[in-house]
């Protein structure tokens, strides 16, 4: 039989019990919380050492290429979505005309080419030729409205040719499913025969595909890039990579972003530096 004092035991048990257990939640959250705050204060020091290091980088980014907010001379006369415009820049930066010239071209063919070509190396000897707007004879019955190519690039010593096909905001031409570039792929085959050949769609927008007749595609994400590391070296340049910036992010300015918070220097970096460099 249960008498009153063992009542009286049990529920000091239970109470002693109760109270144990409360300590030792009370204590278990205490060192959750202090863990929280070490964890808290570390990734507080962390953010400020990432931001600092993201900061200094765009910073420095913009100090060097603050040149780029300013508007160029085709944009002033509304010319910078001219894609004729665009291929006499580049026929004078990517040709031997400018002393960098033929370092460009190479970084740009290179970024293009997933599997390096030996003849690609003979660019830097700047021995090759450059022709806009090269006329294809004997086209007139395609019924195709685009009877020229954009730009050849020819190098008669070392035996190759790169022909681009310059889109900013038009579109690959097609008549009785035959397209522009079926006909430049055949006029490059039968006057560049025995040549290493190189076709490339360069085209500003994404939508512009051409598996047809072994045509590369590439984008002004990669011109730009082939030529930022020269910006020093010429006026002329320097004046297009401003006409490059304003079509490659119409919507952004350097100096709208404000470098305080890592979430917006990641903005800037993502939506900026990241495609360009």
């Amino acid at each position: 039989m249960v008498t009153e004092e063992k009542h009286i035991q049990l529920i000091e048990e239970i109470k002693n019990l109760y109270v144990e257990d409360k300590k030792r939640l009370q204590y278990a959250q205490k060192m959750r919380e202090k863990e929280f705050c070490t964890v808290c204060d570390e990734l507080q020091n962390f953010y400020e050492q990432e931001k600092e290091v993201l900061n200094q980088h765009i910073t420095q980014f913009i100090s060097q290429y603050s040149f780029l907010n300013e508007k160029s001379s085709l944009q002033i006369i509304n010319k910078h979505k001219q894609e004729t415009y665009h291929s006499s820049f580049l026929e004078y930066l990517w040709g031997n005309k400018a002393s960098f010239g033929c370092k460009a071209f190479y970084d740009f063919i290179n970024d293009i080419l997933t599997d390096k070509e030996s003849w690609v190396d003979t660019i830097k000897q700047s021995s090759y030729k450059v022709f806009t707007e090269e006329y294809i004879k004997g086209q007139r019955k395609k019924g195709l409205n685009k009877k020229r190519i954009d730009l050849i690039f020819v190098d008669e010593k070392n035996k190759w040719c790169v022909i681009i096909e310059n889109k900013i905001e038009s579109k690959v031409h097609y008549s009785d499913n035959r397209s522009q570039l079926d006909n430049y792929f055949d006029y490059g085959k039968r006057k560049y025969k025995g040549f290493h050949q190189l076709y490339i769609l360069l085209s500003h927008t994404d939508n512009q595909k051409h598996e047809k007749g072994e045509w590369k595609s590439a984008n002004y994400h990669q011109v730009f890039k082939s030529l930022l590391k020269y910006h020093t070296e010429d006026s002329l340049l320097r004046d297009y990579l401003k006409t490059l910036f304003a079509l490659l992010f119409p919507n952004e300015q350097m100096n709208n972003y404000s470098t305080h918070s890592l979430y917006q220097g990641m903005l800037f970096y993502n939506c900026i530096i990241s495609k360009i460099k």
